[in-house]
């Protein structure tokens, strides 16, 4: 038996949160994580010497009660609030035809962008089977509206097609003004963590490089065994630490890969692993691509350039980043203006793409160099008009969550047409083991769910229940 009461798999924001809320009520705590570095997808990166978020970037509703505020604001964060504005939209196909912004979102509103008023609808009477997709197109939207209302895609990470009508915006996520940690996210994450790190009394201790290869309940013991190896060396000999007390904290994707392996022993119960099968884990990547200098004609910070208003095909159909961009409706965002603080004399233009869905996956499968060539030409043509040039782009940045190990996916997604319900996000929180294996992270929350604070939440959820277990056996 170890030194620790508990054992958390993870540095993200739910083990961050968890490891808060225990070594303030006097608990051991032993942090274990895979990566070389901490915050899970809280990562920054720079690009041309400006720092942007490659995962979670935004503290959305930050006046709406957002937990991730009070937190950027104990630790004397820095950040940024953002002003909202109407993007420039560009027509789909050829040519550089720009629509009225107003008339297109009017239109959208009218095919019911929010999802399902709940003053209004009764979900009990909603069908399982009608998808998002479904619900628009039934108000016959403008082709322009339809392809606007793809958006609705970036977030979930999977088609309209396949979103359950009837729990959309069932989540009460936080909506309203956002805000940008001017340093990045991951600057705050990792504030936070020396914070309980070195800690005068009672500090959490953390591991890096330890990837957790198996989970085993020793019932007799009432403790659980944790197997850890060394991802940067596969000949390095395990290390275990036995535990009273796990917390896993493990993304949604790669917990779906877990238990097909020997992972869990004993297996986890059928409830649970039906809970983890009917779960989905979306597809969100980013791209920013660098500028040394605004080029496009108005210089808008934001433009929305449509795609059709028929579905996407399959990733394996997109041959070819030209292929995305024919067929996905993109939003770009110069971040170098939207969020000034990070910018400086030598980067005015970083451009922000989202690809959401079936895009975001065969995005990851074509290089830096296929993709910024591609982009670039496609940006002169909607953006410039025939015969127009621009600078070569300086830098480019893409992210490729689907392909990352300790990921695998941006984020749990809405409930979906072939789901029954909203009771896999409680299964999936449920401990098991005799209350020996807790379960956090954003996949485990109901009404916060694919977000940082539904990590959060998750993190503080799970780190009372462990309490209560602890004092249930004394």
């Amino acid at each position: 038996m170890s030194d620790f009461d508990v054992a958390i798999i993870g540095t993200g924001w739910s083990g961050l949160s968890a490891a808060r809320v225990l070594q303030a009520k006097g608990k051991k705590v032993l942090v274990l994580e895979a990566q070389d570095r901490r915050g899970g997808r809280a990562l920054s990166k720079t690009i041309d010497g400006m720092i942007v978020d490659v995962g979670c970037s935004m503290i959305h509703g930050y006046d709406k009660g957002n937990p991730a505020r009070e937190i950027a604001e104990a630790f004397g964060a820095d950040v940024q609030v953002l002003q909202g504005s109407m993007p420039r939209l560009i027509a789909h196909g050829e040519g550089t035809q720009t629509l009225e912004a107003g008339a297109v979102v009017a239109e959208a509103g009218k095919a019911g962008a929010g999802g399902i008023d709940l003053s209004q609808v009764d979900r009990a009477t909603v069908s399982n089977t009608k998808s998002l997709y479904d619900h628009f197109a039934s108000h016959s939207p403008p082709k322009d509206a339809l392809a606007f209302l793809r958006l609705n895609e970036l977030g979930p990470g999977i088609p309209l097609e396949t979103i359950s009508l009837k729990y959309w915006k069932y989540e009460r996520n936080f909506a309203g003004v956002d805000a940008a940690p001017v340093k990045g996210y991951a600057s705050l994450v990792e504030d936070i963590w020396k914070s309980v790190e070195t800690a005068a009394t009672n500090p959490v201790k953390v591991v890096l490089n330890a990837e957790v290869t198996a989970l085993e309940h020793l019932a007799a013991a009432g403790s659980v065994k944790v197997t850890t190896n060394d991802p940067r060396d596969s000949a390095s000999a395990p290390t275990t630490y036995t535990v009273p007390i796990v917390l896993s904290t493990i993304p949604l994707g790669v917990l779906k890969e877990k238990v097909t392996i020997l992972f869990f022993s004993p297996p986890l119960p059928p409830s649970t692993l039906g809970a983890l099968n009917r779960s989905k884990s979306g597809d969100l990547n980013k791209i920013y691509l660098s500028y040394p200098s605004v080029w496009w004609p108005g210089g808008e910070d934001k433009f929305v350039l449509l795609g059709p208003s028929t579905p996407i095909p399959s990733p394996s159909s997109l041959t070819s980043p030209d292929d995305i961009w024919a067929h996905t409706t993109l939003i770009a965002e110069n971040v170098a203006a939207s969020i000034s603080s990070r910018a400086s004399a030598s980067n005015k233009a970083v451009l922000l793409f989202m690809v959401g869905a079936n895009a975001a996956q065969a995005l990851e499968r074509f290089t830096d160099a296929e993709i910024q060539a591609s982009l670039h030409a496609f940006l002169v043509r909607k953006l410039g008009g025939p015969g127009s040039t621009a600078p070569t782009p300086s830098s480019i940045l893409v992210t490729r969550w689907r392909a990352d190990p300790w990921a695998r996916g941006a984020a749990s997604t809405p409930v979906t047409v072939d789901n029954d319900g909203l009771l896999d996000f409680i299964e999936l929180s449920r401990s098991v083991w005799d209350d020996h294996l807790f379960f956090g992270g954003e996949h485990t929350e109901l009404d916060h769910h694919g977000s940082v604070p539904g990590a959060i939440l998750s993190g503080e959820r799970e780190a009372n229940k462990i309490l209560t277990a602890f004092k249930a056996r004394q």
